[in-house]
Parts: C-alpha cells; sequence; structure tokens
C-alpha cells in the first residue's frame, strides 16, 4: 500500500502540468488528467486497505466526473484531441530541445523542462502505444537530461 501511494506521487507533476497549460492547451491539460487518473486506477487495483479504496474512490469519481465534463465541453473528436495532444507534445519538443542547443543554456532548469517533455510523450499513450517516432524522441529528450544533470 506505502509503494502504491509512493508511486503515485510521480504522477502528480501531470495535475500541476494541467494547472499550468489550461488555459493555453485544454485539450492537454485535459489529458494530463486522463493519464494521471489511468495511472490512479492502476494504483487502485494493486491497493489492499478497504479504507484507502473508499477515499481513493471518491476522490477517483470525483476527477472522472470533471474530466467527463470538460471532455464534452470541447466538442472535439477524439482524433481531433490527439492530433492537439501531438502538437502540443511536438512544439514542447522542439523548443526544448533548441535551447540544449543554445550555447551556456541552463543545464539544471532545462533539466526539468526536459523532463516534462518526456511526460507530456507519456501522455500519448493515452491515446495509442507510442510510434516508433515519439519513442525515438522520448529517448533522447531522457538521455539529453541526464547528460545536463551529469555536467
Amino acid at each position: 500500500m506505502v509503494s502504491s501511494i509512493l508511486n503515485m506521487e510521480n504522477y502528480k507533476a501531470y495535475l500541476d502540468y494541467a494547472k499550468g497549460i489550461e488555459e493555453v492547451s485544454p485539450v492537454m491539460a485535459l489529458y494530463c488528467k486522463i493519464y494521471y487518473a489511468e495511472k490512479l486506477l492502476e494504483s487502485k487495483k494493486q491497493t489492499k486497505s478497504t479504507i484507502m479504496q473508499q477515499n481513493e474512490s471518491i476522490y477517483i469519481n470525483d476527477m472522472l466526473k470533471q474530466i467527463h465534463k470538460t471532455h464534452e465541453a470541447l466538442g472535439l473528436k477524439r482524433e481531433q484531441k490527439q492530433q492537439l495532444v501531438e502538437q502540443y507534445c511536438g512544439k514542447s519538443y522542439e523548443k526544448t530541445i533548441g535551447e540544449t542547443l543554445q550555447p551556456g543554456f541552463d543545464k539544471e532548469g532545462c533539466a526539468g523542462r526536459l523532463r516534462t517533455v518526456a511526460n507530456f510523450i507519456d501522455v500519448l499513450t493515452v491515446f495509442s502505444p507510442l510510434t516508433p517516432e515519439w519513442i525515438q524522441k522520448s529517448i533522447y529528450v531522457l538521455c539529453t537530461e541526464n547528460r545536463g544533470r551529469m555536467h
């Protein structure tokens, strides 16, 4: 149970991303929440405590209602939403990778932005498994992030 809770701490960043980009990209924000909800549900399946399950169930149900409401309000087809999420990921990727190529870039700050881009790419798995192109980009981002932290 403790490991389940600790694992969820790793995913709370997706809720922070959602809050931070809601005005700029409501579709990307929605899918950050959906990704978090999926991980929460996976974690819930592993949890044995009845009290914890009841509390999580209330939280999950509230979150799913909010997600459903937002989903309907957007009024877009799934393919359109996927395209908008891919575009957001692509722009974030290009911008952040571009920063790493600048002389004297802030390695520590850029490492955090690289981690964010890798997490955004993970959100694409809500739609389907990552394509080879997105897998390659994710690996590149993570390698670049680690290289930036080592120097």
